[in-house]
């Protein structure tokens, strides 16, 4: 069986040079740039301090810590899903990324997309609640490493680089 390669891209754009910067995710299948706080929601951290603390880490600058504050309540209000549950989010994925008009079909459909293809090496493990939570967590977190890595090379603190340059193997 071919599989696809399960790949997220992570993007940051800033419209004008004053304005705060917006990150977006395009998830396998999924025909629409996620907001990257929804994700995180979907990944079960609903909590913006608790977002906030996974991306910036620990020791992490005023400066970092005030531009990812920012951009997650410019996510957060651009998106509006913050008084949403789990599936009212995957079904406002389906409608914007998906040509499925089924409700039910489209909820299902995304809900697989973020098990299976987002980030699938941290883990796939859904078989009990339990599991369920311990495998979105450990996916959030790995989520946040990669979002403070852009914001860092964003900033200019940390240098860009491409795992896939043949230089880099």
């Amino acid at each position: 069986k071919i599989r696809s390669t399960s790949t997220l891209f992570l993007k940051l754009v800033c419209i004008r040079a004053t304005s705060v910067p917006e990150i977006t995710i395009a998830i396998p299948f999924v025909k629409y740039d996620v907001p990257f706080t929804v994700l995180f929601r979907l990944l079960g951290i609903t909590d913006l301090p608790v977002m906030l603390s996974l991306i910036t880490g620990n020791g992490a600058s005023y400066k970092l810590q005030h531009l990812v504050r920012n951009m997650a309540y410019r996510c957060n209000q651009e998106a509006n899903v913050d008084h949403l549950d789990t599936d009212e989010i995957l079904d406002y994925i389906g409608r914007n990324g998906l040509a499925e008009r089924n409700r039910k079909k489209r909820i299902n459909f995304v809900r697989k997309i973020v098990q299976n293809e987002v980030m699938p090496h941290v883990g796939i493990d859904y078989s009990s609640p339990e599991a369920s939570t311990h495998t979105n967590f450990m996916k959030a977190s790995a989520l946040a490493i990669v979002v403070r890595k852009l914001i860092k090379v964003h900033l200019g603190v940390a240098p860009p680089d491409d795992r896939d340059e043949q230089k880099n193997q």
